[in-house]
């Protein structure tokens, strides 16, 4: 019966059931999901996502490819995750390039939601 049990426990816990995890290196530039199948996780682009950023740098993207490609900037720049990480992971230095990432979104965000007038005032 225990045998039984530990069988059951490795056929329930098997790694292809979990989603991808996203990455603790914040270095790298994005994961791509090529089947289009994964769950909305930062840092991890779709080709919709690819193809947004395209188009909006060709000047030829249509409202939702803007749209997207704004999106997929926040995913990059990893607007809502912590930039903390573990000394076990990269420490300090890690910390430091996640909170640059994280600035980059933050800095687009403001330009997004305050009007130019708003930020004219806030730079004197």
């Amino acid at each position: 019966m225990v045998q039984k049990r530990a069988a059951t426990k490795k056929a329930t816990t098997n790694a292809k059931d979990f989603p991808p995890s996203t990455p603790v290196e914040p270095w790298r530039p994005f994961n791509f999901d090529e089947k289009n199948q994964g769950q909305e996780l930062p840092g991890v682009l779709k080709k919709a996502d690819i193809s947004a950023i395209k188009a909006v740098s060709n000047g030829v993207a249509n409202e939702d490819q803007q749209k997207r490609c704004i999106a997929a900037i926040y995913k990059l720049s990893r607007v809502g995750d912590l930039p903390y990480r573990p000394d076990g992971k990269g420490g300090d230095r890690d910390t430091a390039f996640a909170c640059g990432m994280l600035f980059v979104g933050q800095q687009l965000n403001k330009i997004i939601k305050h009007s130019a007038a708003y930020l004219a005032e806030k730079q004197e």
